[in-house]
């Protein structure tokens, strides 16, 4: 009904004028935007030349995975062949991959593409996250336990494609994310379901099992609760809780080390997993997008300052609805 209301007062906007001229403006409303209002269900979309511009991608409760353009924050694509996409990751080639906890199934997509170019069958589990190994182009994906009740895993796809070697934890019975360091080692979290308190475990670089891992808060009776996402920076694993800050955390052979809290001050708890802004993968990252629920049920997503935080500088909210994870893919 919100589609159908916006494209009617679209149309009403157009009656008796001329075609508008690319990137321009009606009413305040971009063509893109316009577009967006006029898409139907299953339907994608990317605007013409999107593929040369660095590219932000939002999952979203309502089913679709928006793209939007990182420097001008402009929406410039939808991608909407899911029922509930989950968690997002993006190879060294700035392909993303989209898992969807409805279908049981991961999705992946060219820079900039409107189709998959790949599906992966995660069945019998259920994905909430991925990772890439940027060195070996292998996949990981964290899974809860499935329509079948088998435990949860981590199921790792040799260079991205066939059959995955799927691994389990007598202490994780159901995981949310995980992400690769720079030294082809996988951090993993999940959590206890009638406590919510997160745990972790690492599956070292020709590893052949998740081994249980302790990780050190800012404080030493810290416990971790509520952690969905893990990302890498380009320097250390960020681990993400949904509140008002990101951790950074050192893995050195198996031992994790606490460094350092970056506050993003402008956030509310319960948004979206973030994303890493890394032009230069060999050096820590500059920004820092991460997804807002507010007290009025609004949504959408902030940049920050990275690894300084503090305010936001910038933020975009057309077409983001409760959004679950947030994905950047650089233009090659």
């Amino acid at each position: 009904m919100k589609r159908q209301t916006i494209a009617i007062a679209l149309i009403v906007l157009l009656g008796g004028c001329g075609a508008p001229g690319p990137g321009s403006m009606i009413g305040g409303v971009s063509q893109a935007q316009m577009r967006h209002a006029r898409t139907l269900p299953g339907q994608a979309w990317m605007d013409a030349g999107a593929s040369s511009a660095d590219l932000i991608y939002v999952s979203n409760a309502d089913g679709e995975v928006t793209v939007y353009n990182y420097s001008t924050k402009a929406l410039v694509g939808v991608l909407a062949a899911f029922e509930t996409p989950r968690g997002e990751c993006v190879d060294k080639s700035g392909n993303v991959y989209v898992v969807d906890a409805g279908t049981d199934q991961v999705y992946e997509y060219a820079h900039g593409g409107t189709k998959a170019i790949k599906t992966l069958d995660d069945s019998p589990y259920e994905p909430n996250g991925c990772a890439v190994d940027s060195a070996t182009g292998n996949l990981a994906v964290a899974n809860s336990q499935g329509a079948s009740g088998s435990a949860g895993s981590i199921a790792v796809y040799a260079h991205a494609s066939g059959a995955p070697t799927v691994y389990t934890s007598p202490t994780i019975p159901d995981f949310a994310g995980c992400a690769y360091n720079d030294d082809g080692s996988l951090l993993t979290t999940g959590y206890e379901k009638s406590s919510n308190d997160s745990l972790f475990a690492w599956l070292p670089k020709h590893g052949n099992a998740l081994v249980s891992i302790n990780v050190p808060g800012p404080k030493a009776s810290w416990t971790w609760y509520g952690v969905t996402g893990i990302q890498w920076d380009g320097a250390f694993l960020v681990l993400d809780d949904g509140g008002n800050g990101v951790y950074q955390i050192a893995l050195i052979h198996g031992q994790a080390y606490w460094v350092n809290q970056t506050l993003l001050t402008d956030r509310y708890i319960g948004g979206a997993e973030y994303g890493i802004y890394d032009p230069n993968p060999k050096h820590q990252g500059t920004e820092i997008l991460a997804g807002y629920i507010d007290e009025s049920y609004s949504s959408g997503v902030y940049y920050f300052p990275y690894p300084g935080g503090g305010s936001s500088t910038g933020s975009f909210s057309h077409g983001v609805d409760d959004p679950f994870a947030i994905a950047i893919s650089l233009a090659k």
